[in-house]
């Protein structure tokens, strides 16, 4: 929402070359259309794939969600399972922002 007018993958871009971290949040399936994406077309593959590309800080943030097997992914974001992620509790909702907050760059 926040993109502006104009081209949406032009200003995603722009957003992600700005960025000093990047969160992904993750939940159940929700890479199965990364695994599927052949012409590399989907937009949270686009920017996680990017993201790690520019090596930016890749904090991935879990809920309810069960990481895939590392080599059904493509190649261009496979290093996002080898990043530290936070595991996101409703229930310690405090816990897990402080963690996150604590595995940004400051």
């Amino acid at each position: 929402d926040n993109l502006g007018r104009g081209e949406f993958d032009t200003a995603l871009d722009a957003n992600l070359n700005a960025a000093r971290n990047v969160v992904v949040l993750l939940t159940d399936g929700c890479l199965d259309r990364c695994i599927d994406d052949a012409e590399n077309q989907d937009f949270v593959r686009r920017e996680i794939a990017t993201a790690l590309a520019k090596k930016k800080n890749v904090v991935p943030v879990t809920a309810s969600f069960t990481w895939p097997d590392t080599e059904r992914l493509p190649l261009d974001i496979r290093e996002l399972c080898r990043q530290n992620a936070v595991d996101w509790s409703h229930q310690y909702q405090d816990a897990s922002i402080e963690k996150l907050c604590s595995f940004l760059h400051k």
